[in-house]
């Protein structure tokens, strides 16, 4: 009987305890795909988000309190034809690459010397997670552009033009937007343009994966270092990130909408160099847009070639009172990739865009496209 008593205890303890256990794991999410799913305790689940989070905004911090940065050239003329397109250029460079930096100075000085501020910032290391490195430094780079054109170069980079061609290929995009664009690439890594406006020099590019050079336009900064700040949120905390998730593809994701500019021979390219990023060497000895993708990357990643994009200008008439904030607004974001006007009865103070001032509307038809401000808010 005393075994038969404790036989029926024990049982007893065994079924409160499975009940118990059921009640506890009950409050689980399921995270994954049917054919692969993973119970993660809500605790931990929790825990492991507010982690993540909290790493995120950690690094965010980190690169908005980097001024690691130092002066490698000083601009000495202030109205050179360069520097009207570019406030400044930051090289970015570990310490650690010293030799790279050295093999680059002299290429600066003959194309930069006197007519633009050089900067050398100093790349933010991730020894063991070199892609998140290389995203920590250029989110902080593009936060020190001081309400300018900001030219970002990593220092394994090298121009493929000469200062000639440099300049002729900026005016060129100068003719066809004025500035309205977004960023100009100068080492091209594309599968996906089209030409716009009315030549073949300047191409508008949809797919576009290396930031070994480009220069920022000042109203845009924000926007690409902010997509940089979101994924540095969602990745950071991982040890190693996967080539989806470094800078150079998160991008792509702002270029089927915003005006980003190539040519149909690339300003630049990286040197064959060995990678602090992959173990491998960068090989990337193409000029003309399209050549890297020849061969076996051209069936592994076919190539794209867009239509023709006409460039319009386009009136905005100033037909009700506007603050300047509300105008900023509208010439940044209506209908880029054509050149806006603002068309007003008088002088708009302190408007820093293209304006006409005291013209009939009606000696406008027909010359461009109109469009009332009025319409548009």
């Amino acid at each position: 009987m005393h075994c038969i008593f404790w036989f029926l205890i024990i049982i007893g303890i065994v079924i409160a305890l499975y009940f118990i256990i059921k009640c506890c794991t009950s409050n689980t999410q399921i995270i994954g795909t049917a054919k692969s799913q993973h119970r993660i305790e809500s605790p931990l689940l929790e825990k492991a988000i507010t982690l993540w989070k909290r790493n995120g905004k950690d690094l965010q911090k980190e690169v908005a309190a980097s001024t690691n940065i130092s002066t490698l050239l000083s601009q000495q003329e202030s109205e050179s034809e360069l520097s009207q397109f570019c406030g400044k250029a930051v090289i970015i460079s570990m310490d650690k690459s010293k030799d790279r930096l050295d093999e680059m100075v002299p290429e600066i000085n003959k194309y930069f010397a006197g007519e633009l501020l050089v900067q050398r910032f100093h790349a933010i290391a991730r020894p063991k997670n070199g892609a998140l490195g290389c995203l920590l430094s250029h989110a902080a780079a593009l936060s020190h552009n001081e309400g300018k054109n900001i030219l970002v170069l990593e220092d394994d980079f090298e121009f493929t033009v000469s200062k000639k061609k440099l300049l002729e290929n900026l005016r060129a995009v100068k003719n066809t937007l004025g500035d309205r664009w977004d960023v100009i690439v100068f080492g091209q890594y594309c599968k996906d343009w089209g030409p716009i406006g009315t030549g073949d020099q300047v191409k508008r590019l949809y797919h576009n994966t290396t930031t070994s050079g480009y220069l920022v336009n000042k109203n845009y900064v924000s926007v690409l270092r902010d997509l940089w700040f979101d994924l540095i949120a969602r990745v950071g905390h991982k040890p190693r990130l996967k080539g989806c998730e470094n800078c150079d593809q998160e991008q792509t994701k702002l270029q089927e909408k915003d005006i980003w500019i190539g040519f149909s021979q690339s300003l630049g390219r990286q040197k064959i160099t060995k990678s602090t990023i992959w173990n491998g060497v960068n090989n990337n000895q193409w000029k003309a847009l399209g050549d890297q993708f020849q061969g076996w990357a051209g069936k592994k990643y076919p190539l794209r070639t867009r239509p023709r994009q006409q460039v319009k200008l386009i009136g905005v008439i100033v037909d009700k009172p506007a603050k300047l904030g509300l105008l900023e607004k509208i010439y940044q974001n209506y209908r880029k990739g054509n050149i806006l006007v603002f068309i007003s009865t008088s002088k708009i103070p302190n408007l820093n865009f293209p304006e006409i001032v005291g013209v009939d509307v009606a000696d406008l038809q027909g010359k461009m496209e109109l469009v009332y401000l009025s319409e548009l808010v």
